[in-house]
């Protein structure tokens, strides 16, 4: 079979390799299609969290079963999936434990489901873990019938961003999201009540006087200066600080009352039971009934040989309101 193979920072190629088996408590998945994300780009282009060269990508796949492992007793051979791969998802063939795959939703391309188990995963640990904002999920939000609290999300475009903005809504929130111009309608159309060009000089203020300086909640769905910018944006108050959830590396200070939690990782180990809660349970049902939405989908031609072109695509911030996926014949 063929893969994408870094062999150094900044160099790749596809190359013939040896097809995967499914160890215990594994699944081979042939790859229908793979989604494109931004740590895969920090990892192609930087070494980013490469331990030694040389290396696999890939973490977010569609297709179906073509093998199963010992004790592998909730799925079998030509099963239609997503998955979560453990960095070999750029391949014909690759493998996930049993834990992170879950059923392809029906309706849903083979190119639409790829983009699921990341950006739904991350938007939830942000939003519902105890390592984030310990928010009301959507399944028990009419039974605490919680008063409608506002949630800013800060970024409502990127794919995290646009999960983050229905599951707060579907939760009950009220929900403040940032976006360019051009895209406010299709925010809207998530779930947002009220969105804010976060080009703005004043958005900030704009933010503060929608949510009469009421905001608590934040979820930075692209972090560096932007956490500081949106923590600025919650109520700062010492003695029952507001909290900001960040995707990425978060610069510069945020305000006495607002408490910055650690950056989000979609695989903290510690977060296995409610990874397989959340994404099994709840958000994979949501968008087999279409209450949420996947996000836009950009084919990259090329299959394999189209990945470089998306990590470049990636690297150089020329991807908005759309997620990039290659996908594969057979």
């Amino acid at each position: 079979m063929y893969a994408f193979v870094l062999k150094a920072p900044n160099q790749w190629e596809v190359q013939d390799v040896e097809a995967p088996t499914g160890e215990d408590g594994e699944v081979v998945i042939q790859v229908k299609a793979a989604a494109v994300n931004p740590l895969d780009a920090m990892m192609a282009k930087e070494g980013f969290m490469i331990g030694s060269f040389p290396a696999r990508l890939g973490v977010e796949v569609s297709g179906i079963i073509s093998a199963i492992g010992p004790n592998v007793t909730t799925f079998k051979v030509g099963d239609p999936v997503v998955a979560r791969p453990q960095f070999d998802g750029f391949a014909d063939y690759a493998t996930a434990t049993v834990r992170h795959v879950w059923p392809k939703p029906a309706d849903l391309s083979y190119a639409e489901a790829a983009t699921v188990p990341i950006g739904t995963l991350t938007a939830s640990i942000g939003l519902f873990s105890d390592k984030g904002l310990k928010l009301v999920r959507p399944r028990d939000a009419k039974q605490q019938q919680m008063p409608r609290e506002h949630l800013l999300v800060w970024g409502g475009t990127s794919t995290v961003g646009s999960y983050a903005v229905q599951l707060g809504a579907a939760a009950g929130y009220s929900v403040i999201a940032t976006a360019s111009p051009k895209q406010h309608s299709a925010v809207r159309a998530l779930g947002a009540v009220h969105v804010v060009d976060y080009n703005a000089p004043d958005a900030v203020e704009q933010i503060r006087k929608l949510t009469g300086g009421e905001c608590r909640f934040a979820f930075d769905a692209v972090g560096g200066t932007v956490t500081a910018q949106a923590a600025a944006a919650l109520r700062a108050d010492v003695d029952h600080p507001s909290k900001i959830a960040t995707v990425g590396v978060a610069s510069g200070e945020v305000p006495v009352g607002v408490t910055l939690l650690p950056m989000i990782m979609a695989f903290d180990p510690t977060l296995i039971d409610f990874i397989n809660e959340v994404i099994g349970d709840e958000i994979i049902g949501y968008v087999a009934q279409r209450k949420i939405k996947p996000c836009h989908v950009r084919i990259v031609e090329g299959g394999l040989h189209g990945i470089g072109e998306a990590l470049e695509l990636l690297a150089a911030r020329k991807v908005s309101g759309e997620k990039l996926v290659i996908t594969l014949p057979g």
